[in-house]
């Protein structure tokens, strides 16, 4: 632009403003104007909701890690967790808090800190209390006693239980501590429920702990075609060969310190049960996930014959032997699964105890673990 036309244009602002009654050099090319900014509201005097981030931080955990690492009858046992059970989660506050304790457990594994576990465990203690608060009401009503957030429910009450028995130094008022001590049966039963939803809430609201009571639910059929499929692509490889032959040589090992069987379901109850655990290990072998290895572990379980579970309960020493080979996917799943961490060995000895004392058959149990 030259300087005529710039004059001009002045001259021209000149006359407009003396037209419309404003002093000269008020009026600004729109380049030259200062911007309306809106104005800041006004800041409350106080908080319009109680925002808690320790609890959205133990929920952030729980779905982006915890939840990978629980159990479910299902091919796809994250999902479960990260999807179905927060879904429900979301409407009921005492199974947040269910999922939370399970959350505020991990991470006290986690951390290094004496100080910093005790706190998350207080904080479990917390949550538990108020998750066995609505459970209990849940129990009373008969329209939701087989609902699917009742079998949520008893799941949690199956992990949080492992959760208990793998801590050194559990906090005292959580629960469950008097009812559910760590024994045989209640571990079988247990590590069935943290995989079983529905197995898990028929145990919670029965008065028996002897797994020969319990009618256990059959392995779903999506499971057990998702561990086919899975054993039948071999992605992960076969089961350890000398794994299998130690489990192919046992009954021929038991012969000599053991007394002959009472009658021949017994020979042939504790057989089946053997021929059941080879194939166990191959699904818990088929892929390194947490849903093959827990399915290899649990599903031996459920497939166990009667007569087994029978025996198992008077403390029959071939069945005992049985169990503590058992323990060898129980020890695998731990590497996977951090509220199951030492419970192999803590059932080994309680196993070593309940057999005679009689070096031959102790030898047969003996150094099974790593």
């Amino acid at each position: 632009m030259n300087q005529n036309s710039s004059v001009t244009n002045e001259n021209l602002d000149e006359r407009l403003a003396q037209q419309i009654g404003l002093s000269p050099g008020s009026i600004r090319p729109p380049c030259e104007q200062t911007p309306i900014l809106p104005s800041e509201p006004s800041k409350p005097s106080g908080y319009i909701f109680n925002l808690d981030l320790e609890m959205l931080r133990y929920f952030h955990h729980f779905t982006t890690t915890t939840s990978l690492t629980l159990p479910a009858q299902h091919s796809e046992p994250a999902k479960h967790w990260q999807v179905d059970v927060v879904a429900q989660a979301l409407h009921l506050r005492w199974l947040m808090c269910g999922l939370l304790a399970i959350s505020t457990s991990h991470l006290a594994v986690l951390s290094d800190s004496e100080t910093v576990k005790l706190a998350h465990r207080d904080r479990s203690a917390q949550f538990i209390q108020e998750f066995y608060a609505g459970w209990g009401q849940l129990r009373h009503d008969s329209g939701v006693a087989g609902s699917e957030e009742a079998k949520a429910g008893a799941q949690i009450i199956c992990i949080h239980r492992c959760c208990y028995w793998t801590t050194e130094s559990p906090i005292t008022g959580q629960g469950i501590i008097e009812s559910e001590p760590f024994q045989l049966q209640s571990f079988m039963m247990t590590v069935q429920g943290c995989v079983d939803s529905g197995f898990a809430l028929h145990s919670a609201t029965s008065n028996s702990n002897d797994i020969s009571d319990h009618i256990p639910d059959a392995v779903s059929e999506s499971a057990r075609i998702d561990s086919g499929a899975r054993a039948a692509s071999g992605a992960a490889g076969a089961a350890p060969p000398e794994l299998l032959e130690r489990l192919r040589t046992l009954p021929f090992r038991m012969v000599d310190p053991l007394e002959k069987p009472e009658n021949a379901l017994d020979f042939f109850a504790t057989v089946s049960a053997l021929n059941i655990l080879a194939k166990c290990c191959s699904l818990s072998y088929a892929s390194d996930d947490v849903g093959a290895v827990w399915m290899g572990m649990a599903s031996w379980l459920t497939k166990l014959p009667d007569r087994f579970k029978q025996m198992l309960s008077h403390g029959n020493s071939a069945t005992l032997i049985v169990l503590a080979h058992w323990l060898l996917l129980v020890e695998r799943a731990e590497c996977y699964s951090w509220f199951l961490k030492g419970l192999a060995t803590k059932l080994h000895r309680q196993i070593v105890i309940e057999l005679p004392e009689n070096s031959a058959i102790q030898s047969l149990v003996d150094n099974l673990l790593a």
